[in-house]
């Protein structure tokens, strides 16, 4: 992946989650894929993926696995008599856990994780997540006294991460290691003394210490709706106004200080990065705290109660914030911050975001006007005989502009009327569709209606069919034969997979119905339940390249035969990648892209000895670079990039080929 590419996605991706995080959305877990031929998934609100499996275990001799909704809230899991979590699949992750001196280190929390993004991207992860209502898991284990540590029966997955936390060591994390379905997957965490970060908090006007102030150091995207706290670190001042951090992570930080009767201040963008030698000092001068005072009330003036306040100034180098809830009758007061000029939030299930911009805290009782948002009435019935629908799933979806695809959702229930009835609110002025989902039924949607601002849009429609089906067989291109356990996936016709639109998930747009199957022993497929739509489909075994097939019709009540598709072996690519000094580098990420942008699904890792190999690769041009391990890497964001860009090279690769590909990381 190009470094332009790379700052594209990140660009986008801050961009995107402004956009996505401007109106609420009322979250329902999705469902998971289904093993087995020919059958298929339930499909979420957005056309998102995940994969669910239950994990055996009574809650008392066998470990289960965590599920938690965003903001996410670790649960320790249970730990069976031979330390090992069981359940569906022979796999598991085998690591240990190393100090600096490359002695085994016990005592070690290590979570088990499951995110696309790398670590600093984390927080926006977690954001779009809440948006999409994903539930992220999570296992929990303790190194032993030889620093191992191990998870077992794990779904299969690219995106898994293990954060690994003690005491004594910054917070370290391992990303983007592959999960098989089969074998074990060997991981080495290496724990580092990290940064210290230091100082004194002083009166600004009297220059004497501050004790009992609170800092807390986060991720610079800790602040955004939905965002997660991971890795935060906090600390009071003494007698003398002093503070102290111990293993500060490399990285862009944002510090926070605050004090009874003081203006609260934030530091944006504090940067560790290289070796951690020295400390690094930051003191602070409060002034004494200001309040804003108002009150939040609707057009016709009656309060509104319970509505959360947020305030925040707008200096870059550092900031003011607070945060309030309005009272019975509609009053509120924000203390504790900073002369300036600030930005006032308020929000309130039932009403529209209000932003009030170059609010000054001397400005007399500040009133905020919030004005009531607009909802849904209508009914679910089924297509063949007008009957209702009395159980299902009614999401209301955006409708861009002059566009035909269907956005995120941004309200949602579940419904069991014996009318078919449903009624959803919190939307603002715009276009939408409600997608309905039921038992027996695909995925449909209703015609585009408008909402007005406060207005209530009614006699909305969804006639529930059965949808159309993709069906086909898979076999080997060179022997015929036919190929068992091959995953078939559903898309968009012009879905492209790559980190980003896979962290997105279901706020994609698109019309589709998203499911996955297996083929049978005789190589069959039947994807049923779908949408009417144009669709891709993508094929993915263990032992071939990926294969996509692109616009493909379904009708309503109508299969599609894609008849026999013929996988062909891939290239098979190994070499050893190098340090600038010649030496090889033990776990270094290899990249593998396409010149379309497409990555190479699996992720890359070298071995002890800096060896890599990459199977089943594509016939074609490809990209390969590599990054140095994260621990050396740490601390500079630009770090992986200029990485990739110095050991960047072209290849060319055929079906079958078997091809040695070193690469050098230099100065």
């Amino acid at each position: 992946m190009k470094p332009v590419f790379v700052l594209g996605l990140v660009g986008v991706a801050v961009a995107a989650l402004f956009f996505v995080l401007i109106q609420p959305v009322d979250p329902t877990p999705p469902g998971g894929i289904e093993d087995g031929p020919a059958v298929t998934t339930e499909a979420d609100p957005g056309g998102s993926r995940t994969t669910d499996i239950d994990l055996a275990g009574d809650g008392s001799s066998q470990p289960q696995r965590i599920e938690s909704a965003p903001p996410v809230t670790e649960r320790a899991a249970v730990v069976g008599a031979d330390g090992e979590y069981t359940g569906s699949y022979n796999n598991g992750i085998d690591g240990i856990v190393l100090d600096a001196n490359d002695q085994p280190l016990a005592d070690v929390k290590l979570t088990l994780i499951k995110h696309r993004m790398a670590s600093q991207f984390a927080p926006i992860e977690a954001a779009f997540n809440q948006q999409a209502g994903v539930q992220r898991e999570a296992w929990s284990a303790v190194s032993d006294a030889s620093g191992k540590f191990r998870f077992t029966s794990l779904e299969p997955s690219l995106d898994y991460a293990v954060v690994a936390e003690h005491e004594s060591y910054s917070r370290t994390e391992r990303t983007g290691f592959k999960v098989s379905a089969e074998g074990e997957t060997l991981v080495m965490v290496k724990m580092r003394t990290g940064y210290i970060l230091q100082g004194i908090v002083m009166d600004d006007l009297t220059g004497l210490p501050i004790a009992g102030a609170d800092l807390v150091l986060q991720s610079v995207f800790a602040l955004l709706p939905g965002a997660s706290s991971e890795g935060e670190l906090t600390a009071t001042t003494d007698e003398q106004g002093r503070y102290r951090l111990l293993n500060v992570s490399g990285g862009t930080r944002n510090l926070t200080v605050t004090a009874p009767g003081y203006g609260s201040r934030t530091r944006n963008n504090l940067l560790f990065s290289g070796s951690p030698v020295e400390p690094v000092n930051q003191d602070f001068r409060l002034a004494e705290g200001l309040c804003l005072r108002g009150r939040v009330v609707a057009p016709d003036r009656t309060p509104i109660a319970d509505v959360s306040i947020e305030a925040t100034s707008y200096e870059t180098a550092q900031v003011s914030r607070g945060s309030a809830r309005s009272d019975a009758n509609g009053y509120f007061e924000i203390c504790d911050l900073a002369e300036g000029t600030f930005m006032v939030i308020a929000r309130v299930p039932g009403y529209s975001d209000q932003r009030l911009t170059r609010v000054q805290l001397s400005d007399p009782d500040l009133q905020i006007v919030m004005s009531r948002q607009g909802g849904v009435i209508g009914t679910v019935v089924a297509a063949a005989d007008q009957q209702p629908v009395t159980e299902f799933r009614a999401m209301v979806r955006a409708v861009a502009p002059g566009s035909a695809v269907y956005g995120r959702t941004v309200s949602q229930s579940k419904f069991n009327d014996p009318e078919g009835r449903f009624e959803l609110g919190g939307l603002e002025p715009g276009s939408y569709v409600v997608q309905a989902e039921a038992a027996g039924f695909a995925p449909t949607y209703s015609e585009t209606f408008v909402v007005s601002q406060g207005i209530v849009t009614a006699d909305v429609r969804v006639e529930l069919g059965q949808g159309g089906a993709i069906a086909g067989r898979v076999v080997d291109q060179s022997t015929g034969e036919p190929l068992r356990g091959a995953k078939v996936s559903t898309f968009d016709n012009g879905y492209i997979e790559n980190p980003f639109t896979q962290m997105l998930g279901g706020l994609v747009p698109r019309t589709t119905t998203d499911r996955t199957v297996k083929t049978d022993a005789d190589g069959n497929f039947r994807i049923e339940k779908l949408t009417a739509a144009t669709y891709q489909i993508q094929i993915d075994h263990s032992d071939y390249p990926r294969t996509q097939l692109k616009d493909i019709q379904v009708r309503e009540g109508t299969t599609t035969d894609k008849a026999t598709i013929r996988l062909r072996k891939g290239a098979t690519i190994r070499g050893v990648v190098y340090d600038a000094a010649g030496s090889p580098l033990a776990d270094a990420r290899v990249s593998l892209a396409s010149n379309q942008q497409i990555q190479y699904p699996n992720q890359i890792r070298t071995d002890a000895d800096g060896r890599f190999l990459i199977a089943n690769v594509e016939a074609g041009s490809w990209t390969m670079s590599a990054v140095r391990p994260i621990s050396e890497a740490e601390g500079n964001p630009f770090g992986p990039i200029i990485d990739m860009k110095k050991s960047e090279v072209t290849i060319m690769v055929s079906a079958g080929q078997e091809l040695t590909q070193n690469l050098t990381i230099g100065n």
